[in-house]
């Protein structure tokens, strides 16, 4: 959908925005966008109880899964099998029921 063409989530879209908000530091933030306006995307951010908008694709981002969390905790490490486990078990991989 709208991420693969680049485009600003629709209204409605539960999404991740991307959040530069001195003085804490940038985050990705579940969001709401809950209208459009002059080109932005307007966000409520429930978590964090703060509305926020954006005018780029990449300043918003789709939920990401389980498999997503991962692949990125695995481009961040060398390519080392030892490397890897070592990076899953720190961003907190516990094995559960099968």
């Amino acid at each position: 959908g709208w991420f693969e063409r680049g485009e600003l989530p629709p209204v409605g879209e539960v999404c991740e925005a991307y959040i530069d908000y001195p003085p804490n530091p940038p985050k990705w933030i579940e969001t709401e966008i809950v209208a459009h306006k002059d080109g932005f995307a307007i966000g409520w951010c429930k978590s964090v109880m703060k509305g926020c908008h954006g005018d780029k694709a990449h300043e918003f981002r789709p939920i990401r899964t389980e498999r997503d969390v991962l692949i990125e905790i695995i481009k961040k490490t060398d390519d080392t099998d030892d490397r890897i486990a070592d990076a899953i078990l720190a961003a907190g991989f516990k094995r559960g029921a099968a």
